[in-house]
């Protein structure tokens, strides 16, 4: 049993140690202005659920300019996660001028700056899963 815990401390130990060097990558690269910032009207949108998910079936989804973009209710990120149906700002027929750093960690991105004209675009098409 000591074995077992031996092994979980040094785990979590592990992903603690690679959590905090991520946040603190992505705090360098955005106060060094090294982001990437795309703009347009989404090729598609899917609402996330309004009390999150143990799995990632409950994520918000959407893509501008073939760049992908998913976030759960309920999820710690380090930049924009909040879901439509919670009062996100992200809509089928918003236009969006977002920002965002890739996560190494996570292998998804970090939406670090958002800028939304509601209604600014024909609505996209509600993509399932």
């Amino acid at each position: 049993m000591m074995a077992c815990s031996v092994v979980w401390l040094g785990i979590t130990a592990f992903g603690t140690f690679k959590d905090i060097e991520d946040t603190n990558r992505i705090r360098a690269l955005v106060e060094q202005g090294q982001f990437t910032t795309i703009s347009g009207c989404l090729d598609y949108f899917k609402p996330g659920y309004r009390h999150g998910s143990k799995t990632m079936v409950g994520n918000e989804r959407w893509s501008v300019g073939g760049i992908e973009f998913d976030y759960g209710q309920g999820e710690v990120r380090r930049g924009y996660h909040l879901v439509e149906p919670r009062g996100g700002a992200i809509h089928r027929d918003s236009k969006v001028q977002v920002s965002y750093v890739p996560s190494q960690f996570y292998r998804r991105r970090e939406i670090v700056k958002l800028a939304v004209a509601e209604r600014g675009c024909p609505p996209a098409p509600v993509i399932d899963g």
